[in-house]
């Protein structure tokens, strides 16, 4: 698969694998038969138009050809027992399990839901190289998305599991994308800042207040412009940019009732306040919960 490695779990054939997994179906558990979705049903097709429009001269969508679906599997935070009851059933029920994850490491994704897996359960894990240059990163995911068209295109269910919500900066959107005419079900997860919020029980928004969410890789003037509307945020993807986070809040007298929260939710989870964060850096799940300068002037 290019720059994609597909495992094989404990069980499975043994030896890692490049280009497109050949399953073995006599290992595949019992499911329900599989069917095409309508378009009036509520995870069918036209979700998603708006993000992959179809090129010129694509083939007309036909869902009622296709017996399989796209599942789009959000797996929570961390706590494995944060996932939902209907995520949990259409991962047991599915002919393929999808997993990503960054080169070298295990799938943050896969093991949140591990607990909830059938033994034997038909899955690969796609190993992705996270550098700065996106064309290998593409690559695997083009390759990703035609393996996962041929299996539904044979009657089989894909879920991919992605960590917390799967359309909020999840890995599952460049798979939507680049499969637009799949009929597609996508059970949502609880997000990092949902998580972290509850955790340390610090309200997000109420009445008319506005709320973000926002990622500290967009630079920091492009952070100190959002914050300026908002009421309170959770800032994302923290890491090595909590120096220039830090910064920030405390020109604004925010930093002292801020809170950093570290992996929420997990074995790992730590939660303080900023000011009392002594590290020049954070681990990239880490964010930070804040009021905007919005809600500092209310």
């Amino acid at each position: 698969m290019g720059a994609a490695a597909l495992r094989w779990p404990a069980g499975g054939p043994g030896r890692q694998r490049r280009g497109t997994a050949r399953l073995d179906r006599r290992r595949r558990p019992p499911r329900r038969p599989a069917h095409a979705l309508s378009p009036r049903d509520p995870g069918a097709l036209g979700r998603k138009d708006h993000l992959a429009p179809q090129p010129a001269g694509a083939p007309a969508r036909s869902p009622q050809t296709l017996s399989g679906r796209l599942l789009g599997i959000g797996t929570g935070p961390g706590d494995p027992e944060l996932v939902t009851l209907k995520a949990v059933r259409l991962t047991r029920t599915a002919g393929l399990v999808v997993s990503l994850a960054a080169s070298g490491r295990p799938s943050r994704a896969r093991r949140i839901m591990a607990p909830h897996l059938p033994t034997g359960v038909p899955e690969i894990t796609v190993e992705l190289d996270m550098g700065p240059d996106r064309t290998a990163v593409d690559r695997a995911y083009d390759q990703l998305a035609l393996d996962i068209r041929a299996e539904v295109a044979r009657g089989h269910d894909v879920a991919v599991l992605c960590e917390g919500d799967p359309l909020l900066f999840g890995t599952f959107i460049y798979l939507l994308q680049r499969l637009p005419d799949l009929p597609v079900e996508i059970v949502p997860g609880i997000s990092s800042p949902h998580a972290a919020a509850a955790r340390a029980a610090w309200p997000l928004a109420t009445g008319d207040r506005a709320f973000a969410v926002l990622p500290a890789t967009m630079g920091i003037d492009r952070l100190r412009e959002r914050l300026a509307r908002v009421d309170a945020a959770a800032i994302i993807k923290v890491g090595s940019h909590l120096p220039a986070v830090r910064a920030l809040l405390g020109e604004w007298g925010l930093a002292g009732e801020a809170l950093l929260a570290v992996q929420a939710t997990t074995e790992a989870e730590a939660i303080t306040p900023l000011g009392a964060y002594a590290g020049e850096t954070a681990p990239y799940f880490s964010l930070v919960l804040t009021r905007g300068l919005g809600g500092a002037r209310g």
